[in-house]
């Protein structure tokens, strides 16, 4: 392979090769995945001929990059519902595929090759991927545990440098559930 992903190891981990084992077997089931229709969550057939119908009187698909604007405004308004209210205009939501994607597009806006981003030390194995396909760093602060996996202020500190772009905060955090606590 060439390019910028040619040194890239693509080796299933030792960790990939033992959920592949895990998935063998009976009774395995796959938190990770984001089809639903895979998982036997199919849609009614009234909400999806609802969904469709504007598409069968014109037949075009004009696809909105920043995804759908009746669902961009839906979310507006949500976060408006919030306490305390998060007032947002429409054009600063973006909807991507699912969190994959939008960490995936987060790393290459917010990161050149070279730079380092900031990730807890318990975190979503995704991450690593990302940086290394963006050839970013990824550096590890301390979430403590005993806290209820609060951030520990110095080790975060200690990551910084000129270099640094972004801290990413997961909230509620995956895979610990820690999140902020409701007012």
């Amino acid at each position: 392979m060439t390019g910028c992903f040619a040194d890239i190891d693509l080796t299933p981990s030792d960790l990939e090769l033992a959920r592949r084992r895990a998935a063998a077997g009976a009774g395995y089931i796959d938190l990770t995945s984001s089809n639903p229709t895979q998982q036997g969550l199919l849609f009614p057939p009234d909400i999806l001929q609802t969904a469709a119908a504007d598409y069968w009187t014109s037949r075009r698909y004009a696809p909105d990059p920043h995804g759908l604007p009746a669902a961009r405004a839906a979310i507006t308004r949500y976060y408006a519902t919030r306490t305390p209210p998060l007032i947002l205009s429409d054009d600063a939501v973006f909807i991507t595929a699912g969190t994959s994607e939008a960490y995936s597009l987060l790393f290459a806006l917010l990161a050149d090759p070279g730079d380092n981003l900031l990730a807890p030390n318990v975190t979503y194995p995704l991450f690593d991927y990302l940086a290394a396909l963006r050839q970013v760093e990824l550096r590890s602060y301390r979430l403590d545990e005993e806290r209820g996996w609060q951030i520990d202020g110095p080790s975060l500190l200690e990551q910084v440098d000129a270099r640094t772009r972004a801290v990413l905060l997961v909230s509620p955090h995956n895979p610990t559930g820690a999140g902020p606590t409701p007012p």
